[in-house]
């Protein structure tokens, strides 16, 4: 089906689309690269004669010139990209790398993976690691994937090795082009203001989630809060006219409750923190529906195990220990206004400083104001002056002189944590939120 088709790969320097581009060169086909980045491309696609580099065309060009049979794109690019414009004018598809990578690996393997889909602002990456933990401590083979850990088209290459379940984080970029991928299990953790810059409004925002319902039916079960159920009736009744189960996750308090085991204390779960008491209690609801569909039992020993052996990710509410008499907790995954606010309310007992900022994404910080008399802020970056004007304190060039002048302050108190929960992402000053928590690192470290 691929082979000697002429694909065009969009975003083909970054890890989804370097992963697409092999793919669709390990199934024959001739792959036409383009990305905004002018960065050489890994030396065993340069060498390859069945590649082609169209960086410096333009995008009216990569479509007359290449005449391509199909665009596949990695999530980074709105589809409202000129270049998909001129596509859909020749009549020309367009997939998302996920979504096609999955069709690729129902067609080589000859049936269908099951899916374990997760979404929503904040969360994602650790309710995906979460899930996958607990489903091979149940014995079942399940990898992270997605957005998360391997994209779905590197785990597609690998047509020898199958998993039980892939539990993909799905990003609303991934989910707006979705025509193929079928979650058995779905589910939208929150919703809160973010990628305004890319959506016109809230609703937008919403809707792209809500895609992750596409292709479920009502065998399939999808997992949110009560009002995002809500939203998810109106858009299967209104624009699909199916049925999905649906289920909201209860809240978890003192004490674990999971099928008919007996309760565990919260103190038998490994993470800190209310918002991963959130993400368990959805973790736990899709990893009861896969046990009951792969006929699976374990034993209270099992399911008590998974629950302590999980430890957590890095970069997501890490505690770095304490120095000088300081706390130090590095939360650069936090790249919403919840997520810090989620974080700081975290934080019981001690003095709280708080280092944010960064690349504001269209998100409004007036919530902050009330923090600002109990917590100390220390803004930098682009979106420092915007911060600080809210919270009344002044802001930083960047993340090495807010720190110092966080140690300076939490030094005299007596009992003090220093937090990097930035709230915005990392572009400005950093090419990921995983180099930033590793500055972050290197300056606790120096102390």
């Amino acid at each position: 089906m691929y082979e000697n088709k002429k694909i065009l790969v969009a975003g083909a320097l970054g890890k989804s689309g370097r992963a697409a581009a092999e793919l669709y060169l390990e199934l024959g086909a001739q792959v036409i690269v383009w990305d905004e980045s002018q960065d050489p491309l890994p030396e065993h696609l340069n060498s390859s004669e069945s590649i082609q580099d169209a960086r410096s065309e333009s995008e009216k060009a990569l479509i007359e010139k290449y005449n391509p049979d199909f665009i596949v794109t990695s999530p980074g690019i709105p589809l409202t990209h000129p270049l998909f414009l001129f596509a859909e004018k020749k009549g020309i598809p367009v997939y998302g790398e996920t979504d096609l990578a999955f069709r690729i690996m129902e067609e080589r393997t000859g049936s269908k993976p099951l899916i374990a889909g997760i979404t929503g602002t904040d969360g994602k990456s650790t309710t995906t690691a979460l899930l996958a933990h607990l489903l091979n401590e149940c014995g079942l083979k399940a990898i992270p994937c997605g957005n998360f850990g391997l994209p779905l088209s590197e785990l597609a290459k690998k047509k020898s090795e199958c998993y039980d379940v892939y539990v993909a984080e799905l990003s609303s970029y991934q989910l707006e082009p979705l025509k193929f991928l079928h979650p058995e299990v779905s589910m939208i953790l929150n919703l809160a203001e973010d990628h305004l810059d890319r959506y016109r409004s809230m609703d937008d925002y919403l809707e792209a989630k809500l895609h992750i319902l596409n292709l479920q039916t009502e065998q399939d079960l999808m997992i949110a809060p009560p009002e995002i159920i809500g939203a998810a009736e109106n858009y299967l009744k209104n624009r699909l006219d199916q049925k999905v189960r649906m289920k909201s996750p209860p809240e978890i308090r003192e004490l674990i409750h999971f099928m008919l085991f007996k309760p565990v204390p919260i103190s038998g779960f490994s993470l800190a923190g209310n918002h991963n008491l959130k993400n368990l209690s959805f973790a736990l609801e899709a990893l009861a529906d896969i046990l009951k569909r792969k006929s699976i039992e374990i034993s209270n020993e099992v399911f008590l195990h998974a629950l302590q052996s999980f430890k957590g990710l890095p970069h997501r509410f890490e505690d770095l220990g304490e120095k000088n008499g300081i706390r130090f907790i590095n939360d650069s995954k936090s790249t919403t206004c919840q997520s810090m606010v989620t974080a700081l309310e975290s934080v019981k007992d001690a003095g709280l400083f708080l280092l944010c900022g960064g690349r504001n994404k269209g998100i409004d910080f007036s919530v902050l104001k009330k923090y600002s008399r109990q917590i100390r802020f220390f803004p930098y970056g682009e979106a420092g002056p915007e911060i600080a004007e809210i919270v009344e304190t002044r802001s930083y060039a960047d993340m090495k002189d807010a720190f110092s002048a966080a140690v300076e302050s939490a030094e005299k108190a007596e009992k003090a944590v220093i937090l990097l929960s930035p709230g915005c992402s990392s572009f400005d000053l950093y090419r990921s939120y995983l180099e930033r928590g590793n500055h972050f690192k290197s300056l606790v470290e120096s102390l």
